[in-house]
């Protein structure tokens, strides 16, 4: 029986150069934007007050990380906390008030997920 391709499978299919396909959905990997290392910049490791004081030397806007913008003439709000700053400044992006939330969060959207389930199952019973 023949397997049917996946993305997994055609990453993982051979060593060599990349297929169409696999040039298609792959994302470039920009320089970051505080360090220039070879990462996304929202994995960079510098801390806020040092992505604050690089964007200034910048001169980006800290609401868009645009250069040569004005953050007075900017509309951009953080998807994190709604305030006047990128969410890659942010310090509650950064560092969350309660990291022990997030195995709560997790097993409510099981169990959520899983009542859910349930109701599929006894609905469809005659």
């Amino acid at each position: 029986m023949k397997k049917k391709p996946t993305m997994s499978w055609l990453a993982a299919e051979k060593p060599g150069p990349p297929s169409d396909l696999q040039k298609r959905f792959r994302r470039p990997i920009l320089p970051c934007l505080f360090c220039q290392g070879k990462h996304y910049s929202v994995r960079c490791n510098l801390g806020f007050q040092d992505r604050k004081d690089i964007l200034l030397k910048q001169g980006r806007c800290p609401r868009c990380l645009k250069k040569d913008h004005q953050a007075q003439d900017c509309t951009v709000t953080c998807a994190t906390c709604l305030s006047d700053h990128h969410r890659l400044i942010c310090k509650r992006f950064l560092h969350p008030n309660n990291p022990n939330l997030a195995p709560i969060i997790a097993e409510f959207l099981l169990w959520l997920s899983s009542l859910y389930v349930l109701e599929f199952f006894f609905s469809e019973m005659p």
